[in-house]
């Protein structure tokens, strides 16, 4: 008998990815989600028939950090192997403004289904009548593209819809774009590795940049901000009217509330409500996938308030798939960027997951935890970024704290605005 991730993988390095669920060839292993809106693993503790082929594959006890592979390519300690860093826009004015930052995904995927190059897409959106329960499914159309346009601030299991891919023999000889975040991208690449038809299956991943996941308490406490409780949410967008957007919530009373992000970013920046996993993540961009998109958190970029994407091409077929569909009219590639730029663009985020996260490995083995094992060279680390990725730690692990949390819920934005003051050069701007 073999041990399976319910056996091997303590809930505090679970990513929530689902990607466990995915590859069981005998369907025994389930993703439930809780009463706070996390997602965990439950099957048997043992199997005899698979290999324990589930802890193969969890990115939670692993994290690969790629090596250069072409020469082509430049490297960079921070986001590994790049062919090139483009601006890019979603050519529809539509798209762009309604986006997170530009469009850039929604475009390139409506590019790529249009042209045939892709069946399908796997996407999230919310769950109609549950908006804050995300449904991962796969796109067929440019309509459901558009059905799952927007961030979504909590943990999402995407990697369970690979499941369907691999098992379903209609879909076995058709080719899909996989979208998700960086511990999501790690999952598929070591899913790829077990499961081989998966590489002729998922040619192509988008990552989302990541600076740390948010527990669905985040989200409550932003709202009750302006005195909304979850329980009367109808409808919530996290992100909308441009850039770099404003929280739209609708209540079941009809009421539409329009807001802006701080009060969710705020006890964000401030590390507050991160699942457990995010605190010891070393990736920001995804540096597994194929493209990786973000925001362009720079000043000369912060007057078109509708949107641009950074967007890095980590091979030298990606870089072919957005100039063509610049050439087809999908979207428009502003310029290229320069690394420097896109490192400032991220600072605190690299701070947090590379420069500084050996301070958390040491705290997390010093409860006597498990750390994930790397695969790889970490850069360099800092004096600064140490202190700062120690603060966060303990911030986060404050907030999980019972009697603080009913008590933060309590406290105004304002005042974790006040005292977080001193870090803002080390955090994301809005």
């Amino acid at each position: 008998m073999n041990n399976t991730v319910i056996s091997d993988v303590p809930r505090y390095l679970c990513c929530q990815c689902g990607v466990c669920e995915a590859v069981c060839p005998h369907r025994r292993i389930e993703m439930i989600r809780d009463s706070v809106g996390n997602y965990w693993p439950a099957g048997p503790d043992k199997c005899k028939d698979c290999k324990s082929i589930c802890i193969s594959v969890c990115p939670g006890r692993k994290i690969r950090i790629p090596d250069k592979s072409d020469d082509s390519a430049s490297y960079h300690e921070l986001i590994g192997q790049y062919f090139k860093i483009y601006v890019v826009k979603a050519s529809d004015r539509k798209t762009q403004y309604h986006s997170s930052s530009g469009g850039a995904v929604t475009a390139l995927l409506q590019y790529l289904l249009t042209s045939g190059q892709t069946d399908g897409a796997v996407v999230t959106r919310f769950k109609k009548n549950h908006p804050l329960e995300p449904e991962t499914f796969i796109a067929t159309s440019s309509e459901e593209i558009l059905e799952a346009q927007g961030s979504k601030y909590i943990p999402v299991p995407a990697c369970r819809t690979v499941r369907d891919i691999w098992q379903d023999r209609e879909k076995r000889n058709k080719k899909y774009v996989f979208v998700g975040i960086p511990c999501q991208m790690n999952g598929i690449f070591y899913a790829k590795q077990r499961i081989p038809r998966l590489q002729h299956q998922i040619p192509l991943t988008f990552s989302l940049f990541c600076g740390r996941n948010a527990t669905l308490e985040l989200t409550r406490y932003a709202l009750k901000q302006h005195n909304i409780e979850l329980e009367d949410i109808r409808d919530i967008k996290f992100r909308s009217h441009g850039w770099p957007g404003k929280m739209t919530v609708v209540t079941k009373d009809g009421q539409t509330h329009i807001f802006s992000r701080r009060s969710f970013l705020i006890p964000w920046t401030n590390n507050f409500f991160n699942p457990d996993r995010c605190t010891t993540c070393t990736d920001v961009i995804g540096e597994n996938a194929d493209l990786c998109f973000g925001d362009a958190w720079l000043p000369e970029m912060s007057d078109d308030k509708a949107g641009l994407s950074v967007v890095i091409a980590k091979n030298k077929k990606a870089a072919r798939i957005l100039e063509q569909a610049c050439d087809s009219a999908y979207i428009d590639i502003v310029g290229d960027l320069p690394i420097e730029r896109l490192l400032f663009s991220q600072i605190g985020q690299f701070k947090k997951k590379k420069s500084g996260v050996k301070s958390v490995y040491f705290m997390e083995q010093l409860r006597g935890r498990k750390v994930p094992q790397l695969t790889g060279r970490l850069p360099k680390q800092t004096k600064e970024a140490l202190i700062y990725t120690f603060l966060s730690y303990i911030n986060n692990n404050i907030s999980k704290i019972p009697i603080f949390s009913w008590v933060n819920m309590k406290i105004p934005m304002k005042f974790w605005d006040i005292i977080s003051h001193p870090f803002k050069k080390n955090v994301v701007r809005d």
